[in-house]
């Protein structure tokens, strides 16, 4: 572990590690098991995080061996809701009810993008 960070609130913390990734943890449910980000690079060693202000988003700082710019700063949503406005540039429609259940699991559905029609088919 490179470095540990708690999100502004106190409510989650975030580790980095050599291991090429960054756990989240739920400090209020320490014993759930914790989100694992990793970029798709393996040769990425994720030395520092940190939670903006408004714990909106987890800014990691990355060193890449295998590239001319070794570092550089990636950026992960947080939040469903900023998460969800990020997407819905980039998607033509809301989920269906069936991609829902395989991508979203047991929560109710809902419409995530305002822009587009219910598809809850």
């Amino acid at each position: 572990i490179e470095q540990i960070v708690f999100n502004n609130a106190g409510t989650f913390l975030a580790t980095t590690s050599r291991d090429h990734t960054v756990r989240i943890w739920n400090w209020l449910k320490p014993a759930d098991q914790p989100i694992v980000l990793q970029d798709k690079e393996q040769d990425e060693w994720v030395w520092s995080a940190t939670f903006s202000p408004d714990d909106e988003q987890l800014m990691i700082g990355v060193n890449n061996r295998a590239e001319k710019t070794k570092e550089t700063i990636h950026v992960w949503p947080t939040k469903i809701g900023t998460m969800a406005s990020s997407l819905c540039g980039y998607v033509g429609r809301n989920l269906t009810k069936d991609e829902w259940s395989n991508y979203v699991g047991d929560l109710p559905y809902e419409k995530t993008c305002e822009n587009y029609p219910d598809n809850n088919k």
